[in-house]
């Protein structure tokens, strides 16, 4: 795409197609997480209503201060470039969906929320990045 492209040029390229299909389903994925993370942790710890609302209160926490995140995603992206902030990204993804379908509340409330936290973090880090790229 050229810099003298218009807006409708822009908006049916390959290139913001492929991002914004992206982006819905990493959005929805996002966000089906965090809408069912209740249901997830009563799966986890075989309906403990304590330890349910503990891992909420844990996981509402580090979603507040996810934002420390940018010292680490920041500087990674602009070092190693976007594809290895996706391929970080890829591998977070997995060792998320790896570490959520084990049933052990320890690991479900520690790995499993933070990899979510740095995987949801570097999308919002990276996303704007790619948008201007295209």
């Amino acid at each position: 795409i050229h810099f003298n492209s218009t807006w409708s040029d822009t908006f049916w390229s390959k290139q913001f197609v492929s991002i914004l299909i992206w982006s819905m389903f990493y959005i929805t994925y996002i966000y089906f997480y965090i809408s069912t993370l209740d249901k997830h942790l009563r799966w986890v710890t075989n309906e403990t209503d304590d330890q349910v609302v503990f891992g909420q209160q844990v996981f509402s926490i580090m979603l507040f201060l996810s934002g420390i995140c940018a010292i680490v995603a920041g500087p990674i992206v602009d070092a190693f470039g976007m594809k290895f902030g996706l391929m970080v990204m890829s591998v977070l993804s997995l060792f998320t969906s790896i570490c959520s379908m084990l049933k052990v509340y320890k690991v479900d409330i520690s790995a499993t929320m933070i990899g979510f936290i740095l995987n949801r973090f570097f999308f919002f880090t990276m996303c704007p990045r790619l948008i201007v790229t295209i």
